[in-house]
């Protein structure tokens, strides 16, 4: 029967994923958006390059960023007066001049005007550290920096911009004029974030080069986005869509069959936005138990229905994880996104067995509530992920399997053992059956043991990769001392159970586990130092102090709420 149950759940996913790949991809017309680019030493399509390079500069949805680059580089007077940039300061409105608008949107033109007004300020900023600045100060600082994104985007693209009325574009007086040779000399400086000409199967140019080459072999592929200008600006779609898709088979034509099969997966990644499912999923699974919950008598109907999207959940999740391996060719585990997702499946994974293990015998609320919020985070921070290239200390896959993956599964282990405490410090208080609440604290006992293995070697590890790499094992860098604290508290909690025999104070230090993780984990990046650079961020502070005071929140209510109930062992 299990076997069955297994074979089952294999075929669903495999046909859902098969489903998403036909009806998603297959009626996906949309070929300017699967060109193949070099950028930042990988090939990628254009779409996944835009999902995180503009996605968070503009205020439009990601099926039209294709359509808004493509005014960008090919037709940038009409980009230049829509109203894509938001800006909800009014300082800073105040500061560029810029009359307040009742959806707070904002041309590229609107945005130009008050910066050249603040360019001094601006000048001064740049010289400034950027965590020193107050909050006007930063806006106006990263609107300057998008700005300019928007300019070498334009710039890079300067030979297809029409010069006239007629539409000729610099291109066609380049080559009717065969004045190359001063036209690079000219535009040498300029600044190619990607690269979107191959020229054979190994090198990727830019324009200026393929141009002042002077081989007419070389010069289709310019024709073809010359062409794709043309016919853009002249709003001729059926023509559009045929220079695109001429350019996307030439470019393939020059792709390694591995690079293809990479470009495919990540394409596919990018359109179905796996963790958004997975989150839809886990919602869909919580409030089927709750109804469950609620009508008891229709139990076993709704059973199954809660067990089967719940393992679909989990399945999309550790696709997520795979597809990410494939396309990186790495343990998916390099930035602060990836752990979070690496974790929710490490969490996903545990519940299962969780559930499979007691059947029911406790109960899933808390634990699926907190699974929603994990897959939350995850699905906030998906927005402008970018599967990225390593640095060299990084690019390690051995270091990466062990420290970061071990140390990875200790925070993860962590984290169900808080929540796992949550669940038995309500049980303690509402549930006479003291043979259940034993089984519980031998399983809380169990999982915090293994949770300060993992985290220690984990640590351990990490201090063996630092010594290779950075020639010292131990740094105090916040992320170390964030571990550090995290084994600290374990220990404690622990020493405190055998001291003092109390199961209450034990759960209660458990409780408070989720806290000092989250610290060491997200709480340590606000310092904005450090060699562990990833995810440094100064925005989730009153997130996790809000947390914080949840948790004391419910430790005390139940405390307060039953406290004749309880017998402290001092």
């Amino acid at each position: 029967m299990i076997i069955i149950k297994k074979i089952i759940y294999i075929t669903l996913f495999c046909s859902t994923f098969l489903f998403l790949n036909i009806f998603i991809l297959k009626n996906d017309t949309n070929n300017f958006a699967k060109i193949p680019i070099l950028n930042d030493g990988r090939v990628k399509t254009l779409n996944c390059f835009l999902k995180s390079h503009l996605h968070d500069i503009l205020n439009v949805k990601l099926i039209e960023l294709p359509n808004i680059f493509a005014k960008i580089i090919f037709d940038f007077d009409i980009f230049s007066d829509l109203t894509l940039f938001k800006i909800i300061n009014q300082n800073l409105l105040l500061n560029f001049d810029i009359k307040l608008t009742d959806n707070n949107l904002y041309s590229f033109n609107n945005i130009m005007i008050g910066l050249f007004k603040n360019i001094d300020t601006i000048n001064i900023l740049l010289k400034m550290n950027y965590f020193d600045l107050n909050d006007t100060q930063k806006q106006m600082l990263n609107l300057y920096n998008k700005i300019n994104l928007i300019l070498n985007f334009k710039t890079q693209f300067h030979l297809f911009n029409s010069i006239s009325k007629t539409g000729y574009t610099n291109y066609d007086k380049i080559i009717a004029n065969k004045n190359n040779a001063n036209f690079y000399n000219n535009n040498k400086d300029i600044n190619n974030i990607f690269y979107i000409v191959k020229i054979n199967k190994i090198n990727w140019i830019d324009f200026n080069t393929q141009l002042n080459l002077n081989d007419t072999t070389l010069l289709e592929n310019l024709n073809i986005i010359n062409n794709m200008a043309k016919t853009f600006r002249n709003k001729d779609d059926v023509s559009w869509n045929a220079a695109c898709t001429c350019y996307l088979n030439l470019i393939k034509q020059q792709l390694s069959i591995h690079d293809r099969v990479l470009i495919y997966f990540e394409h596919l990644y990018s359109k179905i936005n796996l963790v958004q499912l997975a989150f839809y999923i886990y919602i869909l699974s919580f409030m089927i138990y709750v109804y469950m919950l609620v009508c008891k008598h229709l139990w076993r109907y709704f059973n199954t229905v809660f067990n089967y999207s719940f393992y679909v959940g989990i399945l999309f999740s550790i696709f997520d994880i795979f597809v990410r391996f494939i396309i990186s060719g790495r343990p998916p585990v390099t930035n602060l996104y990836e752990s979070i997702i690496f974790v929710n499946v490490i969490y996903s994974i545990c519940l299962l067995i969780y559930i499979e293990k007691f059947k029911y015998k406790f109960n899933l609320l808390i634990p699926l509530f907190f699974l929603l919020i994990f897959q939350c985070i995850a699905y906030n921070y998906n927005y402008g992920d970018e599967i990225k290239n390593l640095t060299s200390v990084l690019n390690t896959s051995f270091w990466l399997v062990t420290h970061v993956i071990t140390i990875t599964i200790g925070y993860a282990l962590c984290l169900i053992v808080s929540i796992l405490a949550h669940v038995y410090f309500f049980y303690k208080f509402f549930s006479v059956n003291i043979n259940k609440n034993f089984i519980f604290f031998k399983i809380l006992n169990f999982l915090t043991i293994i949770a300060l293995v993992f985290i220690i070697f984990g640590t351990i590890l990490g201090g063996v990769w630092a010594d290779q790499s950075w020639g010292r094992f131990w740094g105090w860098d916040p992320k170390e001392n964030g571990a550090m604290l995290v084994v600290l508290w374990l220990i404690l909690v622990l020493h405190l159970k055998i001291v003092n025999k109390n199961d209450i104070w034990f759960s209660v230090g458990l409780i408070f586990t989720s806290i000092i993780v989250l610290l060491s984990w997200f709480g340590v990046n606000m310092l904005n130092v450090g060699l562990h650079s990833y995810g440094f961020t100064d925005k989730i502070g009153l997130w996790l102090l809000l947390f914080a005071g949840f948790e004391c929140l419910y430790v005390f209510l139940i405390l307060i709420l039953f406290k004749n109930k309880i017998y402290l062992h001092y």
